[in-house]
């Protein structure tokens, strides 16, 4: 970056962590609430489900006998109450691990997972109240998606959650703490200072330390926004030191504060239906059409071989034989094969049963993947075909291209909120229609938005409890 652009893009950001420090609930939209609110609630669902998963609990299990006190939850039924850092810190894990989580198609960003954790758990431990706790994610989610707008990185090389989860956790956090402007300035740059290289091949390859990254990066930002009014703080070319000369992105400052406080990112969100990368949801969704053709009873016996074309992007995801939960939800061969298989794209079609079955193993390695032709145009970028050959010479074929939950195919309320249902019920039966009813309630502006965010942890945990004791 030129010198001058270097300055530009230093003072911009500076811009935007004051912007950040100073908005107040009343000058969130009301739309802007509203989906803010969805991304609590769907990155909640995540963490309750991802909460329950084995490797979620052993994470759990290490850091419980050195957490300190009590303050917020840890959303996995029957897990003891840590302090904010320690429950962030696994809410976060959980939050990532069935690829479930909210996304942000504008840049490569999941800046639900990087500010919901630290939010509910500062929230909680400061006593602020709900509608305080949204606006705080609104914010956050605005100052990441916007940092990963402003440099475009080299693809497929950097994973976006241990880099800006540590910049939305501190906003979020900073923005419940009350930070002033130079406070929130610090604790931006010390966030982005502290970032961690995390490499996209661990994904694919499926190295569980990916889905340690949001969480390591929980506890960092937040400790950023607490080290702040300290003076802890980075340099004023953070960004521009850690995102153009040591990865090597492409700036775009003005993406900063452009139309700041009038276009909201956490409006062109996402929502995931399919339990895998996102790159993969399009050719997913083409071979669930094929095996709605096929029928419940076409077993992969009946299927020579599969083609699938797609982007330049999906075809990343190549690995046959994944060997972890994470592998097979990077894995386009696994995605594919389970779903004409097993007839879903949601988490069962991930697990390791799914992985061990050996009609999916065997129609991995019968799954070809191919560039797909002609002009790639937003948001038709991320599109797929799947082509299937029967046994007997039959050959069925499905487009996608774009998938259920993207840009032009937005998932409505009633959606998401059925998924959060779908994901909440074993661990929190009822919460889901609590937390509902808590959130519109900040949508529509009203007094019981204002509710202590720790009153609703606890009626929302006592769900938990109950359903245990049921049991």
């Amino acid at each position: 970056m030129a010198e001058g652009e270097a300055a530009e893009a230093a003072r911009d950001l500076e811009a935007l962590a004051r912007w950040a420090a100073a908005v107040r609930p009343e000058q969130v939209p009301p739309a802007v609430r509203a989906a803010a609110a969805l991304v609590v609630a769907d990155d909640w669902a995540a963490m309750v489900a991802g909460g329950g998963e084995p490797e979620v609990q052993a994470v759990w299990r290490t850091l419980a006998a050195a957490a300190g006190a009590g303050e917020s939850t840890v959303w996995a039924a029957g897990a003891p109450r840590a302090d904010r850092f320690t429950a962030a810190q696994v809410n976060a894990v959980a939050g990532c691990w069935l690829e479930l989580d909210e996304g942000y198609r504008l840049a490569t960003c999941h800046a639900g997972l990087y500010t919901v954790p630290a939010a509910l758990a500062e929230a909680e431990a400061t006593g602020a109240g709900l509608e305080e706790c949204v606006t705080a994610v609104a914010v956050a989610y605005e100052v990441a998606a916007r940092v990963a707008r402003a440099w475009t990185l080299p693809p497929l090389r950097l994973h976006p959650h241990g880099l800006l989860s540590p910049l939305g956790a501190a906003v979020a956090s900073g923005h419940l703490l009350g930070l002033d402007g130079d406070a929130m300035v610090g604790a931006v740059t010390a966030a982005l200072a502290s970032g961690i290289a995390s490499p996209y091949s661990h994904a694919v390859g499926g190295a569980l330390v990916r889905n340690a990254w949001a969480g390591w990066g929980a506890r960092i930002g937040m400790q950023a926004a607490h080290f702040a009014p300290a003076g802890v703080a980075g340099l004023a070319g953070a960004a521009d030191d850690v995102l153009t000369h040591i990865l090597a992105g492409r700036p775009d400052p003005a993406q900063l504060t452009q139309e700041l406080g009038e276009a909201w990112a956490v409006s062109d969100g996402y929502h995931k239906v399919y339990a895998c990368c996102q790159y993969a949801h399009s050719a997913v969704e083409a071979a669930l059409e094929v095996r709605a053709r096929l029928g419940d009873g076409a077993g992969s016996t009946e299927i020579d071989a599969v083609e699938v074309q797609t982007h330049p992007l999906g075809l990343s995801l190549t690995e046959v034989e994944p060997k972890t939960t994470l592998a097979a939800k990077f894995s386009l061969p696994h995605a594919v094969a389970a779903a004409l298989v097993l007839g879903s794209g949601g988490r069962e079609a991930f697990t390791h049963e799914a992985i061990d079955d050996p009609r999916v193993a065997r129609l991995r390695r019968r799954v070809a993947l191919r560039p797909i032709e002609g002009p790639l145009v937003w948001p038709h970028d991320r599109p797929a075909r799947v082509a299937v050959r029967l046994g007997d010479g039959r050959v069925l074929e499905a487009d996608c291209p774009s998938a259920l939950g993207g840009p032009d195919r937005p998932l409505d309320e009633e959606a998401v909120w059925a998924k959060v249902r779908s994901l909440t019920a074993d661990a929190f039966p009822s919460a889901a229609d609590q937390l509902r009813r808590a959130l519109a309630a900040v949508t529509a502006g009203e007094t019981e938005g204002r509710r202590p965010v720790r009153e609703l942890a606890a009626a929302l945990a006592a769900a938990g409890r109950t359903a245990e004791e049921d049991a």
